[in-house]
């Protein structure tokens, strides 16, 4: 049963073709190996990706803390709602009590996608952009309606 929830819970990721040849399979919730490769590789502090992924979610974590955790108390009373751009770009967005909006917006595809980003409050992007979205973009946002 979990397993099959599993399957469930990831199905919206594989609509996407981009992510469909991207993503291995599902790992079995039950198996020893997934426990294993879950577990926090602690020894790889001790080098410099482990050092720069480390500092990475500390700086996310923090503007998490910062940007989006006051926020969150003022969230209606939905999930937020969610459309498709340009067949790769996916835009979700998430109505706040204070009449703005928290966005986040993703181009999961291998192209880029030849329109500028928004021009909102940027909270945090994987890369800086200006004319184009490009591949494997990520960016979260602030709306004020």
């Amino acid at each position: 049963a979990v397993a099959q929830g599993r399957r469930r819970e990831f199905m919206h990721y594989y609509r996407f073709q981009a992510l469909r040849n991207r993503l291995p399979p599902l790992p079995h919730p039950m198996a020893p190996s997934t426990f294993t490769t879950a577990r926090l590789d602690w020894q790889a502090l001790e080098t410099q990706d482990g050092q720069a992924w480390l500092a990475l979610h500390q700086q996310l974590l923090a503007i998490r803390h910062r940007e989006i955790a006051p926020r969150l108390a003022l969230i209606g009373g939905h999930a937020g709602s969610w459309r498709l751009h340009h067949g790769a770009l996916l835009e979700v967005c998430w109505s706040l009590r204070d009449a703005s909006q928290l966005v986040v917006m993703a181009n999961l595809s291998d192209d880029a996608i030849a329109i500028p980003p928004p021009n909102l409050g940027v909270i945090h992007a994987t890369h800086p952009t200006r004319d184009h979205i490009p591949p494997w973009f990520v960016a979260w946002y602030v709306r004020n309606v």
